[in-house]
């Protein structure tokens, strides 16, 4: 019954050309908080010039997914069985595709390097990420009970950690995963067998990137075998 109901609200998809309507709000607020200091420099969020810094580049982040899915590494949609509507995004982006003289291509190596340094200060090894990842949360339905809620989270948590669990850790031996989660969503890690590092304003305060003071630093130790493919 449990997992009728875990399966039961959301369904998957992989990303496609028509999908950018949907995405493209919930991609600029992610460049937004993340991605801001890089792009604007010195510049106010709000200010004019950096909105549409803000807008092009993630115009070319939803490109540059549509590109990786082309060499086998497949960006993800969820939607909302009851209405269709947006619940989740997994883009999947490639830093060493395409023109590595490109701006895009300079920010996301940064944005990588950057987690990646992160995660090595607090642990004794980073998360060496060869690609990068994107965990859109939309949410749903506000109407929807809290126990619907919840299960969407859960179900939206749990495939889109297995996508990039089976993207990125395929080869044999023992991987150190590194993340840095939602506080929304930390149970439903903790549920998947991450444990927690660091959260909040100390997390901030190593990483020196405001994105961070929403996150939680959690690992789990995993074997290719731990992949279930979506």
């Amino acid at each position: 019954m449990e997992a009728d109901l875990l399966t039961g609200f959301l369904y998957s998809k992989e990303l496609a050309v028509n999908d950018l309507f949907d995405v493209l709000d919930e991609l600029k607020n992610y460049v937004t908080r993340y991605d801001h200091q890089i792009v604007c420099a010195g510049m106010e969020p709000k200010s004019e010039m950096c909105k549409i810094v803000i807008h092009q580049l993630a115009l070319k982040y939803f490109e540059a997914a549509l590109n990786t899915s082309d060499t086998g590494f497949k960006s993800y949609i969820w939607k909302q069985i009851h209405n269709d509507e947006l619940y989740g995004v997994m883009l999947i982006l490639d830093p060493k595709q395409g023109n590595e003289q490109d701006e895009m291509h300079q920010i996301l190596r940064a944005s990588t390097y950057q987690r990646d340094i992160c995660a090595s200060l607090l642990l004794e090894s980073g998360n060496n990420e060869r690609l990068r990842y994107i965990r859109l949360h939309n949410g749903p339905d506000k109407s929807l009970s809290e126990l619907i809620k919840n299960l969407m989270m859960r179900q939206f948590v749990e495939e889109s950690t297995q996508l990039y669990l089976c993207t990125e850790y395929k080869a044999a031996g023992l991987h150190n995963v590194a993340i840095f989660a939602n506080q929304l969503s930390l149970k439903h890690f903790v549920n998947t067998g991450f444990e927690m590092v660091e959260c909040g304003s100390k997390l901030y305060e190593v990483c020196g990137n405001s994105w961070f003071k929403n996150r939680c630093l959690m690992v789990r130790t995993i074997t290719a075998g731990d992949c279930r493919s979506p």
